[in-house]
C-alpha cells in the first residue's frame, strides 16, 4: 500500500468538514458510505485484504459511492416534490369547495324570496306591493354581491394556483416522467374543477336575480 500512490482523501475529508447539526443528510451520508462500501467489498479478490483492495481502488470506490448518494438525493428530492405536488392539490381543492360551501347557505334564501311574489298577487294595496318588490331587489342585490364576492375570491385562488404550477413547471425538465404525469393530472383536474366551479357562480349571480324580477313581473301585471 505504501507503495502505491496517495489516494485522494477529499471524501473523507468532507465528512470530517460537515457538521451533522446543519447537514440535514449527513447520518444519510453515512449509511450510503457503508452500503457502497460493503457493495464494493464483494469485488475482493480471496485472499487479499479487504483494506488493501479498498485503498489501492479507492476511486473506484469514490465513483461508486457518488453514483449511490446521487441516487439517494434525487430520490429524496422526488418525494420530497411528490408530497409538495400533492399537499398543493388538497390546499386548492379544498379552497374551491369552501366556495361553494360559504354560498350554498346564503342562497337558500331565494326561494324564500320567491315565496314573497305570492304576497304580491295576493295584495290589494299597490303600496303594499310595491315595499314588496323593493324588499326583493334589496335582497337581490344582497345576493348578487354575495356571489360577486365568491366570484372575486375564486379568481384569488386562480392566481394562486397558477403561481403554484408555474413555480412546479419551472422544475419540470428535472422530474422524473411520473412525477410530471402527477403534476399533468393534477393541473387538469383543478382545471376541470375551476370551470365548473365558474359556470356555477355565474348560474348563482343569474338565480340571484330572479326573485326580484318575478316579483317585478308579477307587480306590473297586476297594477300596472
Amino acid at each position: 500500500m505504501l507503495d502505491g500512490d496517495i489516494p485522494d482523501m477529499t471524501l473523507i475529508e468532507s465528512f470530517q468538514s460537515n457538521n451533522p447539526k446543519t447537514d440535514p443528510h449527513y447520518s444519510s451520508k453515512i449509511g450510503v458510505f457503508r452500503a457502497s462500501l460493503a457493495e464494493f467489498l464483494k469485488k475482493c479478490p480471496v485472499g487479499l485484504p479487504a483494506f488493501s483492495f479498498l485503498v489501492s481502488q479507492w476511486d473506484e470506490f469514490s465513483s461508486i459511492f457518488i453514483k449511490n448518494l446521487d441516487t439517494y438525493l434525487s430520490g429524496f428530492a422526488f418525494h420530497k416534490a411528490k408530497r409538495e405536488v400533492a399537499e398543493a392539490e388538497l390546499k386548492i381543492a379544498d379552497e374551491f369547495s369552501k366556495i361553494i360551501i360559504d354560498i350554498t347557505g346564503k342562497l337558500l334564501g331565494i326561494p324564500i324570496s320567491l315565496a314573497a311574489v305570492i304576497a304580491i298577487a295576493k295584495s290589494t294595496s299597490i303600496l303594499e306591493s310595491l315595499m314588496v318588490v323593493t324588499g326583493l331587489g334589496l335582497a337581490t342585490l344582497i345576493f348578487s354581491g354575495t356571489v360577486g364576492n365568491q366570484q372575486r375570491q375564486l379568481q384569488r385562488i386562480i392566481h394562486a394556483k397558477n403561481v403554484v404550477f408555474n413555480a412546479l413547471e419551472g422544475k419540470q425538465e428535472i422530474y422524473p416522467d411520473d412525477l410530471k404525469t402527477v403534476i399533468t393530472e393534477m393541473k387538469d383536474g383543478l382545471d376541470k374543477n375551476e370551470s365548473k366551479l365558474k359556470w356555477l357562480l355565474r348560474l348563482f349571480r343569474l338565480l340571484s336575480w330572479s326573485p326580484f324580477i318575478v316579483g317585478a313581473v308579477v307587480f306590473y301585471f297586476i297594477f300596472g
